[in-house]
């Protein structure tokens, strides 16, 4: 036992094991990893030798195993498994030295042990390459910034669902508040205005129904174990609904524009408020969003990505249910 190395010289000094590379770390945990296989197998040898002389010596003994120890993770296996140790009664064979043998035996399982242990331990302080992760790290880091991303897709979601809710409700009081003024003056009109309101809010409502189902599904994303259900397709109803949400508010302020006329008994009145109203909309979008996204391109996202909405949608039950 005292011919290889203990578990005192393996501890080596912080500020030494710094100053070494990596490669030559590396070489020298092997150099010790084959060093300690070399006189397992030449102990396990004598361990074998000793066991048969001792079967010999008594033919009534019972083989029992000395260990089965086995180190994957250091990067070496060692077993002992074959060695075993005929186990005999000292009144039916006196003087063989059994006693001794099992507090040997005992020993060896205890050193083995230790050196996994410090083995183990300098396998974990060996730095890493510069440049480079290892796989799980990558696997890790990819899970996090999917679950990350599915996470913002839910809070997004939720928020739609929440401005349209607000909005409905905005406008179900917009028409509560024109109908007491204009309805027994303007009928036509007030009728013309509450078209146009409806149609917005039922962008909100399809809105709701579309936010809705993709914040329950992403929120169900740990449940779902087939893979179907990937960034690419919520983002692709997240357009979608940001869209429809646009669309409405354009309807609704057509509707306002509208009904503002039949609401002051003066024409100068509906373009004083409308003046205004345009001239604070645009000092908001200059000093904060610093665009108006009112453009030819976003009512062409709307209509295009509509048409695309049952194929998808049809593609994709499709490939669930099949």
């Amino acid at each position: 036992m005292s011919t290889i190395r203990t578990s005192a010289a393996l501890d080596v000094e912080q500020g030494v094991f710094e100053q070494k590379s990596a490669e030559d770390v590396l070489a020298s945990l092997h150099e010790l990893q084959a060093e300690l296989h070399a006189f397992l197998t030449t102990h396990t040898s004598r361990l074998v030798s000793l066991r048969n002389t001792l079967a010999g010596s008594d033919p009534r003994g019972i083989q029992r195993p000395i260990s089965n120890l086995t180190n994957r993770d250091s990067g070496f296996a060692t077993s002992i498994s074959s060695a075993s140790v005929s186990k005999t009664s000292p009144n039916d064979a006196p003087g063989l030295p059994t006693e001794e043998l099992d507090a040997h035996v005992w020993q060896l399982d205890k050193f083995l042990r230790s050196e996994i242990h410090i083995f183990a331990k300098l396998r974990d302080r060996l730095p890493l390459a510069p440049g480079k992760e290892s796989s799980s790290n990558a696997t890790k880091d990819a899970k996090h910034k999917e679950d990350a991303a599915f996470e913002a897709l839910v809070s997004q979601f939720n928020m739609l669902v929440v401005i349209s809710t607000f909005t409905a409700s905005l406008i179900v009081s917009f028409l509560s508040l024109v109908k007491s003024i204009v309805v027994d003056n303007h009928p036509v009109a007030f009728d013309i205005g509450m078209l146009l309101s409806f149609l917005a809010m039922s962008l909100h409502f399809g809105n709701i129904i579309v936010a809705g189902r993709g914040s329950a599904l992403t929120s169900q994303r740990a449940a779902d174990r087939d893979g179907r259900h990937d960034l690419a397709y919520f983002r692709h109803y997240l357009a979608l609904c940001e869209q429809l949400q646009f669309l409405a508010t354009v309807v609704f302020l057509v509707s306002i524009v509208q009904l503002t006329f039949f609401i002051f008994h003066d024409i100068i009145f509906p373009f004083v408020l409308l003046g205004c109203a345009v001239f604070g909309g645009l000092v908001v979008f200059w000093s904060a969003y610093w665009q108006v996204s009112m453009t030819y391109r976003n009512l062409h996202f709307v209509f295009s990505k509509v048409r695309g909405f049952a194929v998808t949608s049809t593609s994709y039950l499709r490939g669930r249910y099949s």
